[in-house]
């Protein structure tokens, strides 16, 4: 199944930091957010149905990244799904650039009790 296929190449660029590695530096650890949040984005804007992208995102997530996996996908969902492929690259640019920003922005040491930004709602500014 083309969709199958597609998630799963999606995971296997999965790579969000691990909570508690305080060794990791803000640009790397906001860029992987970033880049889960562009595959999440991809599934959206490809049509994946939401429970399809969450069941495979929760399996490969730990438990730490569940959560945030949730927002990512919630608030890529609450987008609207573009006509056109320009369209659909600018979606997918634009949230993993609102994903850095915000996570830029917001940048706090990482440790086990952090809890990084999620995307801005779709319907915010």
């Amino acid at each position: 199944m083309k969709t199958t296929a597609f998630v799963i190449a999606i995971l296997a660029s999965f790579s969000m930091p691990a909570l508690s590695d305080d060794k990791i530096d803000r640009a790397e650890y906001c860029g992987n957010y970033s880049k889960t949040a562009i595959g999440i984005m991809e599934a959206r804007q490809s049509g994946i149905p939401a429970i399809q992208a969450m069941e495979y995102y929760m399996e490969a997530a730990n438990p730490d990244q569940r959560k945030i996996i949730t927002d990512f996908i919630l608030s890529a969902y609450a987008r609207t799904r573009m006509m056109g492929e320009e369209g659909k690259a600018t979606a997918i640019t634009d949230f993993g650039d609102d994903v850095w920003v915000e996570c830029m922005s917001e940048w706090n040491i990482p440790n086990a009790d952090y809890q990084p930004p999620v995307a801005r709602k779709a319907n915010e500014p």
